[in-house]
């Protein structure tokens, strides 16, 4: 995965190198609506064929973006355990604090009967999966990479959690986080689709921000952990694995 000390951003960069070399790049991609987090490795010339946006033009917002805020500094380098501490301390708690909010403005967008009913039930179910799908990375997956990172740093026999490998997992929760963009893109389009209705209206007008703006946490979220914290999993999981095997290897080497 690429990532330079300064930003040197081009048609072949992948979407994930460019938001881990700045995290202002996930701005200019939510400005064009990008999803980096569920496809950070195709690359800024094929997001550009795909999604419709002109090249030159994202390349120099992307470019040009000013990087003195990045106070994260190069995420790229965090250890996995971090990663786990950092979603869930910042990514985890600004989704969740942002539901009752939506939940609020869909209510009240509902009750003046300016979207139909269809909308909150699928926030509800949205709502709900993203919170069984927290609970689980913070019960199940989250302890499992902490025993992985400390049998790296001991040196010591891992033992297997009941789903075997830790792609196995990690697997599922990316296609939960395909599910979930899905279900908050669609919810955004009603929403729209009504606000073209009703121009002006300023229930539907914060509505839509508000809903914007948890698809922007959400792509964010799912990048540190599609992009940097399943990858360095899977990575870290296999050296552990292989060190177990050659300590099984070298001892009955001795034994015979």
């Amino acid at each position: 995965m690429e990532n330079t000390g300064s930003k040197n951003i081009s048609a072949s960069t992948t979407l994930a190198s460019a938001v881990i070399q700045s995290l202002e790049a996930s701005k200019v991609f939510d400005s064009h609506e990008i999803d980096y987090g569920n496809f950070g490795s195709m690359s800024i010339h094929e997001a550009c064929a795909s999604y419709g946006t002109d090249e030159k033009e994202l390349l120099k917002e992307l470019n040009d973006a000013d990087g003195s805020l990045n106070i994260c500094g190069n995420t790229g380098d965090w250890e996995a355990p971090f990663l786990c501490e950092f979603i869930k301390a910042s990514m985890h708690a600004r989704l969740l604090k942002r539901l009752p909010e939506v939940r609020h403005r869909l209510a009240a967008a509902e009750r003046e009967k300016i979207i139909g009913k269809s909308a909150m039930r699928s926030f509800r179910e949205f709502a709900d999966n993203l919170q069984f799908h927290i609970n689980k990375e913070q019960r199940m997956i989250f302890p499992y990479i902490r025993r992985i990172a400390s049998a790296a740093d001991s040196a010591m026999v891992l033992e297997m959690a009941p789903f075997g490998r830790v792609a196995n997992p990690l697997k599922s929760l990316e296609a939960e986080h395909s599910d979930m963009t899905r279900a908050v893109k669609e919810i955004i389009d009603e929403v729209k689709k009504a606000a073209g209705q009703n121009d002006n209206n300023k229930v539907l007008q914060t509505l839509l921000k508000e809903l914007k703006e948890l698809a922007s946490a959400l792509r964010l979220y799912i990048h540190f952990e599609n992009n940097l914290l399943f990858p360095k999993t899977i990575m870290l999981e296999r050296r552990v694995l292989t060190t177990t095997d050659r300590r099984k290897i070298s001892r009955k080497t001795k034994i015979n």
